[in-house]
């Protein structure tokens, strides 16, 4: 079993779509967060636009950018089964989602006794996605949070492995694996863990030079890592302001892929504009970006 959705491709042809794309991206740019709230629900139309893109992609476009739209679906795996692990019932927007598997939407849905799902999500999607092996047995010993882990860090590995070293792809991958990584060594200090951050490999950055940085608690040496992927100088050393350069970081080097008008950098420059409002609509709405630090591991959640 696949984690997208089985349709056939969009007959639209691309530069038709990247023109759409183009026009949909000048309106957002012009719109920005809403002060009205009440007129929004960012969840929603983030998982509109996912499902809007991926209806219209065509054969060609949509295996160039399957890495990344898996990582989507994963995410939206991710949130079905933190409802349904919880005991409760997944929202009927989300199960009608038109990126991810249905199948696997419909099984969380109907499915009430928790081991049993954990088990049939390994057994079904473990041929396709090795990383998921032993997920039961993650699940048994560390819970939701366990699960959780493995997947959203499993599916970026799996999709580096799976994109082209020369696209855009691939270089957002790797990027979001440093950034996960760093974020990792960030909390831990933050939180005073003592145990060893459980790291992902394929990024830029080796697993082996990040985890002595964590042991020696290196704070100019993870700035100096941060500052290359961002691109730009840090000079504090707030989780906060290494998270906001590297989010920037991110954010720009799409923009300049994304100016190329028939480059399948245009539609990922296009959802990550989407997600980056989406977010900042919530944190305007709901003000929950003022409780915490890790402002970046809800945008990338």
């Amino acid at each position: 079993m696949q984690l997208l959705n089985p349709l056939p491709p969009s007959e639209l042809p691309t530069v038709a779509l990247f023109a759409r794309i183009r026009g949909r991206r000048a309106r957002l740019c012009a719109d920005g967060v809403t002060t009205e709230p009440d007129k929004i629900q960012p969840e929603l139309e983030l998982r509109a636009v996912y499902d809007w893109v991926y209806l219209h992609l065509g054969g060609d476009l949509r295996r160039i950018l399957s890495p990344y739209l898996e990582v989507v679906a994963t995410r939206q795996l991710i949130l079905a089964l933190r409802y349904r692990l919880a005991g409760e019932e997944p929202p009927q927007a989300l199960q009608r989602s038109r990126i991810t598997n249905p199948q696997l939407l419909e099984r969380i849905a109907a499915e009430r006794e928790s081991v049993r799902l954990i088990n049939w999500l390994e057994t079904s999607l473990g041929e396709s996605y090795p990383f998921l092996r032993g997920l039961t047995r993650c699940y048994l010993q560390q819970g939701p949070g366990g699960v959780e882990r493995q997947l959203s860090g499993g599916i970026l590995v799996h999709g580096l492995g799976r994109a082209s070293g020369k696209q855009i792809v691939h270089w957002l991958l790797a990027t979001l694996i440093d950034f996960r990584n760093l974020l990792t060594i960030l909390k831990h200090w933050h939180w005073k863990v003592r145990t060893s951050p459980v790291l992902l490999v394929g990024g830029r950055f080796e697993t082996v030079g990040l985890l002595r940085i964590w042991r020696r608690e290196d704070r100019l040496g993870l700035q100096r890592i941060a500052g290359r992927i961002a691109r730009e100088s840090i000079s504090e050393e707030q989780p906060r302001a290494v998270e906001r350069a590297l989010l920037n970081g991110l954010s720009r080097r799409l923009q300049q892929a994304g100016r190329d008008p028939l480059d399948p950098a245009l539609v990922l420059d296009y959802l990550w504009r989407c997600q980056v409002l989406a977010h900042n609509q919530t944190v305007y709405q709901t003000g929950v970006d003022q409780a915490g630090i890790f402002s970046g591991e809800a945008l990338l959640s």
